[in-house]
């Protein structure tokens, strides 16, 4: 099985700051995990003018140029930079940057114009497929070519039990569809150890993406939104 890779997950935490960005790198780094990811849009990709939380997009904005100032830090230190993405304006300037990889939302799944923009370009692509059929991922599959592709298997609840996570569909998933590298779940919330039992149970190579609280003097990365749990035992298990 290959080793387990610790992303840390930012998403929009960063609130339109470029120096709070600077800051999630580097903790990550001290943190030990492997990544870090960023939600990088433009508000037009995501919404309409009309749309209630247009303002508050338009106030995260962080222009290409900081991005790649952040992507140069985390080339620096050795942390692969992540990011998802919404659209082809941001897709266009990206593409040019030396990053771990692109993650798909599972809303764009079937956005073909989008995916066809992400055709052949040998990158590391996480395509997100919850609430998603099995045609809607092959199909996508079939538009994003030859590129290194890694099945999200996300959840449609939160907080969820761990008979809800469900990883016995990743091998449904991974029968049907032939990928050139691992299939993955995602879980910010079930975080104690049945999870890791299960993964190596049936064979499931993961990247754990975590929902992020990172802490200057420690050693932990919060991988839950529910108070006290913390998962802070990363070499363990990656030994």
């Amino acid at each position: 099985m290959k080793k387990t890779q610790i992303i840390a997950e930012i998403a929009q935490g960063y609130e339109g700051d470029i120096k709070l960005c600077e800051r999630f790198v580097k903790l990550a780094k001290q943190c030990g995990a492997d990544g870090v990811k960023f939600q990088i849009f433009e508000a037009e990709e995501l919404c309409l003018p009309n749309y209630k939380y247009y303002d508050l997009f338009k106030n995260l904005y962080i222009q290409p140029e900081d991005w790649k100032k952040i992507i140069s830090l985390c080339n620096e230190i050795g942390i692969d930079f992540y990011a998802d993405i919404f659209g082809t304006t941001t897709l266009s300037w990206l593409l040019d940057c030396k990053i771990g990889g692109i993650k798909i939302h599972s809303t764009d799944l079937k956005n073909y114009t989008f995916l066809n923009e992400l055709k052949n370009k040998n990158i590391k692509i996480i395509v997100g497929v919850g609430g998603s059929t099995l045609p809607e991922i092959e199909k996508a599959v079939k538009y994003l070519g030859e590129n290194e592709i890694i099945i999200m298997s996300g959840f449609q609840a939160e907080p969820n039990l761990i008979e809800d996570i469900e990883l016995n569909k990743i091998q449904i998933i991974k029968k049907q569809i032939t990928l050139s590298d691992m299939i993955i779940s995602e879980d910010y919330y079930a975080t104690n150890i049945d999870v890791w039992i299960l993964a190596i149970y049936y064979k499931i190579p993961l990247i754990f993406i975590s929902e992020t609280s990172l802490m200057e003097n420690s050693k932990k990365i919060m991988v839950a939104n529910v108070p006290g749990q913390y998962f802070n035992s990363f070499r363990f298990m990656l030994s």
